[in-house]
């Protein structure tokens, strides 16, 4: 769904047109069907086996792991809003698991 919903905002606002290559269109069904199907039938399989507090722990982690990764393989750097929110993250969910809630 995701996937669809972003090529018609690509096809509609984009000022250059999509010069459409079989390593494009191969960049777009990997990343339709590896980041949104298959990880949507893992978390789906995961909720039915952890509770619904570790459930929420991981789905808060999300950002903060995703921050990682792209500083990590990517080369992004976070800015002071982006430590400050991942540190509130971090907060929150030791907070969540000393059982307090």
């Amino acid at each position: 769904f995701v996937t669809v919903v972003s090529l018609i905002n690509a096809l509609v606002y984009e000022p250059d047109p999509i010069i459409w290559s079989e390593r494009l269109f191969g960049a777009v069904i990997i990343t339709s069907v590896l980041a949104t199907f298959i990880a949507f039938l893992i978390m789906i399989w995961a909720q039915k086996i952890l509770n619904p507090s570790e459930t929420a722990i991981i789905f808060a982690i999300e950002p903060l792991a995703a921050a990682l990764f792209a500083m990590v393989f990517a080369g992004e750097l976070l800015g002071l809003w982006g430590w400050i929110g991942g540190s509130l993250i971090c907060i929150a969910v030791a907070y969540g698991e000393t059982g307090q809630t």
